[in-house]
């Protein structure tokens, strides 16, 4: 039994146009990954962790406002040998710019550290982590061993190395030394960073300090209302406030209030709105102080 020449051709076109679908599909599957002998590549999967703890509260809240968590395959990355005799040390600018197809390393174990400053900090020493006004560091290290002519699978969470840093006054506080206050916190490391308001602006900047998780003080001075027209204000100098172990992923936030109205005055200190100092104003508050 013959077919005829019209079926013939629809069949024929039919297996023509089923080869070409198969093999389109097969050029756009990716080709196995030929590893040369005794290599082996990664399978990278970092972020960043956006919570911080927040010292006499419970559980972790989010890094304060304004600050942008970086998208963790963004982070450089630095991967190194740690087997004896395999030397290896390179840097990525960017995780995502890792190619398991090209990046090929020999089979050894390598310690992997992701950072989100331009040179690598090395948070362990914490001598290294930088200071300075909303500038937040993040790093994340794991180890991990490469296996001959496999993707090694690896996840990495960065972490804030950084103590953060705020210093607030309350409406009574501001109220009760109307012509300006000025605060300094200053670091392990010397560096010294104010904040306080003015006798014509009362505003506080939010600000927030990235400092190492190390001993810092917080020291200031606040001027009073004016006693009377011919008299200068009295200029009132506060102890320090001293932290001696602070954690790092932790927020910290001090915040200066007045009570005691009609009697000797104090001030209290607050740590994330626990009192952790008082100190008393020598004179009196009077009952029509505006508080």
């Amino acid at each position: 039994m013959f077919m005829n020449d019209s079926n013939f051709m629809k069949r024929t076109f039919v297996l023509l146009t089923a080869a070409v679908l198969l093999a389109a599909c097969s050029k756009n599957e990716p080709d196995p990954i030929r590893y040369p002998e005794g290599t082996g590549a990664l399978a990278l999967n970092v972020g960043c962790t956006p919570e911080v703890a927040a010292v006499t509260r419970a559980g972790e809240v989010p890094l304060p406002d304004g600050i942008t968590v970086p998208d963790g395959m963004d982070l450089r990355m630095r991967i190194v040998s740690t087997t004896t005799g395999t030397p290896f040390d390179r840097v990525w600018a960017r995780v995502r710019e890792y190619n398991p197809r090209q990046d090929l390393m020999p089979e050894a174990d390598y310690r992997i550290t992701v950072f989100s400053t331009s040179q690598w900090v090395g948070a362990e020493n914490v001598d290294n982590i930088p200071e300075g006004e909303n500038k937040p560091y993040f790093e994340g290290v794991t180890n991990t061993r490469v296996v001959a002519r496999q993707q090694t699978p690896v996840t990495i969470a960065a972490r804030l190395a950084n103590t953060i840093v705020r210093i607030d006054f309350t409406e009574r506080f501001r109220n009760y030394f109307p012509n300006g206050a000025r605060f300094t916190l200053t670091t392990a490391a010397g560096n010294k960073f104010e904040v306080g308001y003015s006798a014509e602006d009362h505003t506080v900047a939010e600000t927030y300090w990235y400092v190492r998780p190390k001993r810092f003080t917080i020291a200031g001075l606040a001027v009073k209302q004016l006693p009377s027209s011919t008299a200068d204000a009295e200029v009132v100098r506060f102890a320090e406030v001293v932290n001696e172990t602070p954690a790092a992923r932790t927020l910290y936030t001090y915040k200066f209030d007045v009570s005691g109205v009609g009697d000797t005055g104090e001030v209290i200190i607050t740590l994330n709105e626990n009192p952790v100092a008082t100190e008393t104003v020598d004179t009196e508050l009077n009952d029509d102080a505006i508080l």
